[in-house]
């Protein structure tokens, strides 16, 4: 019988993009922060009863956790329309997108590592950023066209990762 420490907790992830949405399985361990995968690519459904069917959840040490839900056709509407979006909104996406390109990829690298400065912008708006000491900076143009980008080569990766 395994303990509560042994668990492993398993979240179950709802994303909109290009009018379409699918259920993922997120997962954070001490090897790193990724997406369940099957048959060489990123588990997916269309419902949440069909995501926790298709995970192999029997191994006793699975605790399926809270569900999120990830807007990326309303923050990119949000952008386009009025150049703002909130900047925790922000983040999550961004880090959801770093794990997304992680668990295809391999790699460490953050998405996108090449906006970083605009990563930085948006995350010193949240406000995790006044604990750690860090002043909000104001938004430029170019950090609202880097989260545009952001947001469209992530729905872009996710169109070609994803197959239901």
């Amino acid at each position: 019988m395994s303990s509560s420490a042994d668990q492993r907790g398993v979240f179950p992830v709802r994303l909109r993009a290009n009018g379409e949405e699918a259920w993922l399985l997120w997962e954070s361990s001490d090897a790193g922060d990724y997406f369940w995968g099957k048959d060489g690519g990123i588990l997916a459904a269309e419902d949440l009863p069909s995501i926790v069917s298709k995970a192999d959840l029997s191994a006793g040490n699975v605790k399926v956790g809270e569900e999120s839900f990830f807007d990326f056709d309303g923050a990119l509407r949000s952008l386009r329309a009025t150049s703002s979006v909130d900047p925790e909104l922000m983040i999550d996406i961004w880090n959801l997108l770093t794990d997304l390109f992680r668990t295809i990829s391999g790699s460490r690298d953050r998405f996108h590592a090449d906006l970083s400065e605009t990563y930085d912008a948006y995350f010193s708006r949240c406000e995790v950023a006044g604990f750690v000491g860090l002043q909000p900076e104001a938004l430029a143009s170019q950090d609202v066209m880097s989260a545009i980008k952001v947001l469209e080569d992530g729905v872009t990766m996710i169109s070609g990762a994803i197959r239901l």
